[in-house]
């Protein structure tokens, strides 16, 4: 399936090349200021990179949109990436505003419906199927995306423009009968073969150790050996934890933060309510009277006494809520997006059902379960929620003052980092012969560390590094540069490549003689019989497949779909494994197999090319 949209792929980008030309899309060629330095100036004067519709893309935006996409990785990169990444950022950003003046052009629109089908798609906000309720969602929205609920729909809003318009695209690209015929073989045709797999591990008892014979392949090969560049180095560590775990709150403290914070802890009125929606987006004549006919006849059940979470279960078309009996959870009257909704939420009385309520969504019955009345929550109530605050509050000023400290320090004595280590009572630590991406002792690996010390010279002192909880300094106190070492330094090392190389050589030898008898007596059994080799058979392979206990090869099993059963192949290489086969079986599909599948395979290749341009 794969190959075929590689095949397709050049189509879709011919076809979004020439929807550049029809919205005046220009590419300029300046340099990103800074990207190669990994300056992060923001006082850099603005160069615009390139214009779709008018609208400039800015080395501004593409510095913004790295930073914005470093802060979600677990390890960030330095800002000397920038230079890497920002053709590619470059990119991303003029097709996004490609395809969104695009989608304004042919007066595409995102209903509500959508958005919220989008949302209910997220595990992070609907797990397990139920949503996490209105004021979490707007919590983990502000706190974790650093974005407001509007901006962050606004956003959805656009990403499903695009996907749109992305789909127009692939739509007008239309496979001929020859390339789905062509894609059904490719998943349908198989193979079976009887093979040999000859391993150059077979060999290593056969190998013969002698010391001229390794000394004289350390000569040929001792740029192999060559040892890099290590540096020798000292650096204090500041254990960070160790200051969070030093801070202490008084209950004054507390009393303090929650008088001044009143406002926060003060309790909106609001109401846990359960609802019952039938869908009307898109519906019209009959369709529509059917879904008022649906609303209208739960309603005179629930008038009769039917209960109301069975009803909802039965009859509500709100995936989110539908399971739960209509569930909906607490919210607040701004929360409720439907005017008319939040007057019967809050006139209601609990254990109330309001009549037929419609919306943009559809149609509504809620239930009023518990209604709460605004008021202020104890200092009991928010004890631990506010230790919890002004710990980490008293923690970062104690974390900025410590760093404080250390800068001053490094001012005060600039080369000498045990004074700085041992006034402050950082831990001291050497490494003989650091290389790039080695475990530091107490530090693990650091690409950052490792960062910082390829750009000290000998005797200066970096600035703090942070390693995971932890701050470092770094000094640089010799350099010993790339050398080739002595045969004597790495001797165990030359052995054992010289047993590989050799045992290497040998299956070279072994291969080419089995290759000679093979083809004297035409039959892989009978051949492998002979060397005492063992033979094979593999189970029925498509195009994609492999022998596992050989690996991979170029040609396989590709080329033995153009043999004949009874035919053979190889050499085959994979690492350091040879392989010889004899095709058994063949399976193609005929002719009328294939034009009668033809619809269906051509069905399968658009839904995962729809699939495709939506998760890119």
């Amino acid at each position: 399936m794969f190959q075929f949209f590689r095949r397709q792929d050049n189509l879709v980008r011919w076809f979004l090349g020439s929807l550049l030309v029809l919205i005046c899309f220009s590419m300029l060629t300046y340099l990103i200021p800074g990207m190669n330095t990994g300056s992060d100036d923001s006082s850099a004067t603005s160069t615009t990179l390139g214009k779709a519709c008018g609208e400039p893309v800015t080395s501004v935006d593409v510095q913004q949109q790295f930073e914005s996409l470093n802060k979600q990785q677990q390890r960030p990169l330095p800002a000397t990436f920038l230079g890497i990444y920002a053709p590619q950022i470059l990119k991303n950003l003029m097709e996004e505003k490609i395809l969104d003046c695009e989608a304004h052009r042919i007066g595409l629109q995102v209903t509500a419906e959508e958005i919220a089908d989008r949302l209910r798609s997220s595990p992070g906000f609907f797990p397990g199927g139920e949503f996490i309720g209105a004021e979490r969602y707007k919590e983990v929205v502000e706190q974790r995306m650093g974005l407001t609920v509007e901006g962050f729909e606004d956003q959805i809003r656009q990403e499903i423009l695009r996907g749109k318009v992305r789909h127009i695209v692939t739509d007008a690209i239309e496979a001929s009968d020859r390339e789905i015929d062509a894609e059904y073989h490719h998943q349908n045709n198989k193979v079976k073969v009887d093979y040999v797999v000859v391993k150059a591990d077979q060999f290593n008892n056969d190998v013969k150790l002698d010391p001229e014979r390794e000394k004289a392949f350390f000569e040929r090969t001792k740029e192999n050996f060559r040892m890099p560049e290590r540096r020798q180095l000292k650096y204090a560590v500041l254990d960070m934890n160790r200051v969070r775990e030093s801070i202490n709150v008084t209950p004054e403290e507390v009393k303090a933060y929650y008088d001044r914070n009143r406002d926060t802890y003060r309790v909106k009125e609001r109401v846990h309510l359960a609802q019952i929606m039938v869908k009307t987006t898109d519906l019209s004549g009959d369709k529509l009277k059917e879904a008022e006919k649906k609303i209208n006849d739960t309603l005179a059940q629930l008038k009769k006494g039917g209960d109301f979470a069975a009803l909802a279960k039965a009859n509500s078309e709100d995936p989110g809520s539908a399971d739960k009996g209509g569930d909906l959870g607490w919210t607040t009257k701004e929360q409720i997006a439907a005017p008319d909704m939040a007057k019967a939420a809050f006139s209601l009385q609990p254990g109330q059902i309001s009549d037929v309520i419609k919306s943009s969504f559809g149609l509504h019955i809620i239930k009023v379960v518990e209604h709460e009345q605004a008021h202020q929550k104890s200092l009991a109530e928010v004890q631990a929620e506010i230790l919890t605050k002004v710990k980490a509050e008293k923690s970062e000023r104690s974390q900025q003052q410590m760093l404080d400290q250390v800068d001053a320090a490094i001012r005060k004595n600039p080369k000498d980092l045990d004074a700085v280590a041992a006034s402050l009572k950082m831990v001291m630590m050497t490494d003989a012969g650091h290389q790039r991406g080695a475990p530091l002792p107490l530090l693990g690996v650091s690409p950052a560390a490792d960062d910082a010390i390829s750009a000290l010279k000998v005797g200066e002192v970096s600035g703090l590094v942070t390693v995971g909880e932890q701050k470092a300094l770094f000094q640089l106190t010799a350099i010993q540069p790339p050398r080739i070492p002595e045969f004597e330094e790495v001797k165990a090392r030359v052995e054992t490549e010289f047993k590989v190389a050799e045992a290497n050589n040998l299956l070279t030898d072994r291969a080419q003689e089995f290759a000679t008898r093979l083809k004297a007596v035409g039959d892989l059994t009978k051949a492998a019989k002979e060397k005492k080799y063992e033979v094979k058979s593999s189970t029925e392979m498509p195009v994609t497949g492999r022998i596992e206990d050989f690996g991979n090869a170029a040609d396989f099993p590709a080329q033995a779909f153009k043999m004949k059963v009874g035919e053979y192949g190889g050499p085959l290489t994979s690492g350091r494994n040879t392989m010889f086969y004899q095709v058994t079986e063949l399976t193609v599909p005929t002719a009328a197999d294939t034009a009668a599948n033809r619809d269906k395979v051509r069905q399968q290749v658009r839904s995962e090319e729809h699939t495709s341009e939506l998760q890119s």
